[in-house]
């Protein structure tokens, strides 16, 4: 990736049970390993509980690394940017934005709970981990960061597993996509 630094990224909504700050609390250990490492925080923020992140950012002194970029109009292609999507929620409903991350082949490291345990297949599209536990986040983060075979390997298998499993789910999404850029482009009243 031509020196640039890499990319862990998160889209989920800021809220508590998201767990973001699992995230953030297991990258002073990835930085040990990659200095330069960015964690890419992107999500509506309906109950401003990203000012609770941006607190504990601060708190351990991750300014440098870790950046809260808001809501993404284009979340297909903000996933595409990253090297690893990282999500660490507590509770979920249907995980959608982890086929969308396997739909442009990026490796997972997510939260061993239903339903991401059925739409992440661990050590083959992702790596599954003890919910809440950063120290197991940040190691297997490390683990991908630095084998990029790993990443292409369970990126593909992702697309695959996406295309075998998810076409349904992903062409609903598809619609979804083009439904949020035409009310995004439809003139404001």
């Amino acid at each position: 990736n031509n020196g640039e630094p890499m990319r862990i990224g998160c889209l989920a909504r800021f809220e508590k049970r998201k767990n973001i700050e699992t995230l953030i609390r297991a990258m002073p250990e990835v930085i040990k390993i990659f200095p330069s490492v960015q964690l890419l925080l992107a999500g509506s923020d309906p109950t401003n509980y990203s000012y609770t992140i941006k607190i504990l950012i601060k708190k351990l002194r991750l300014e440098a690394n870790v950046k809260i970029i808001g809501f993404s109009v284009t979340p297909l292609k903000f996933l595409h940017d990253l090297d690893v999507f990282a999500f660490s929620s507590l509770s979920e409903g249907f995980g959608i934005v982890l086929i969308e991350a396997m739909s442009v082949r990026r490796p997972i490291v997510a939260s061993d709970i239903y339903p991401i345990n059925h739409i992440v297949k661990h050590e083959t599209t992702g790596l599954l981990v003890e919910p809440g536990n950063h120290h197991a986040f940040a190691q297997r983060l490390v683990e991908l960061l630095g084998d990029g075979e790993k990443r292409r390997r369970m990126g593909d298998a992702g697309y695959q597993r996406c295309i075998n499993e998810f076409s349904l789910e992903k062409s609903l999404n598809r619609v979804h996509d083009l439904y949020v850029e035409l009310i995004s482009e439809a003139p404001s009243h």
